[in-house]
């Protein structure tokens, strides 16, 4: 398959690469770049399906992970936010040494409720988002990524240039929406967190509404080498609302 990646910084410098969220692609990534590039050779991916990424067959995350394992660099620390957090930790399970550190943000090992899992939100409310899409997607995806940006000082400027940043990329086919959906209702990872051997980070916004704070913690007390930072005021994703806190927080973490 064809994963387009978008590369940034100088090469030679540690390689970290991004996984984007659901429904999007690489662009979401533009409002942090210039904070990162000095410090980092950035990897951008775009997930299969979405962005300029041709689809895979059959749409699993074992499949998302094997298959973006491949175009990983050489001991690259790999970010993932929302489901590509999913993936990402699926990689660190899956090859628990390709990479150097780990960081997880608005990441959650299991996005809906259940008896025994109270940190996540009920399939219903990720049915209707699918509806949403499905009737509208550029408005809604728009409109969501517009609710990360609030309370941050430079709101403004950030959503113009997400929103060129989002448009500039072909929207995903429903078929893959729907396969990609299916991954976000269907994922358990609880048990499989204790295999996970990188040093983490995971970042959490406060009022994270997909993926509660809760998750959050329970990833930070199940992971073995992991750190907890959340982000106050904010919501499922802090590098939007919170660019600078945020950058400031991954480069304690990883330099």
């Amino acid at each position: 398959m064809a994963l387009h990646i978008e590369k940034y910084g100088t090469k030679g410098k540690q390689a970290l690469t991004l996984i984007h969220g659901w429904g999007m692609h690489s662009g979401v990534w533009q409002p942090i770049l210039n904070q990162l590039t000095p410090y980092y050779q950035l990897h951008c991916i775009d997930l299969p399906g979405m962005g300029f990424s041709d689809t895979i067959l059959p749409y699993s995350l074992a499949n998302l992970s094997s298959e973006i394992r491949t175009f990983l660099p050489e001991n690259t620390h790999l970010l993932g936010w929302s489901l590509g957090g999913q993936v990402a930790m699926q990689i660190a399970i899956d090859a628990p040494n390709i990479i150097s550190k780990l960081v997880l943000v608005g990441a959650t090992p299991k996005f809906t409720l259940s008896v025994d899992w109270a940190s996540g939100v009920t399939l219903q409310s990720l049915e209707k988002f699918a509806r949403d899409i499905d009737e509208d997607y550029m408005a809604t995806m728009l409109n969501f990524l517009s609710l990360q940006c609030m309370g941050a000082e430079n709101r403004k400027d950030t959503i113009r240039i997400l929103r060129e940043a989002f448009l500039a990329k072909p929207v995903p086919n429903s078929d893959c929406l729907k396969q990609a959906l299916v991954i976000l209702e269907t994922t358990d990872l609880r048990l499989q967190l204790k295999n996970i051997q990188s040093p983490t980070l995971i970042l959490h916004g406060e009022r994270d509404g997909l993926s509660p704070i809760k998750a959050g913690d329970f990833l930070a007390r199940t992971i073995r080498l992991s750190q907890f930072k959340v982000f106050a005021k904010a919501s499922h994703a802090p590098f939007l609302s919170h660019p600078l806190e945020f950058s400031n927080s991954l480069n304690e973490f990883l330099l």
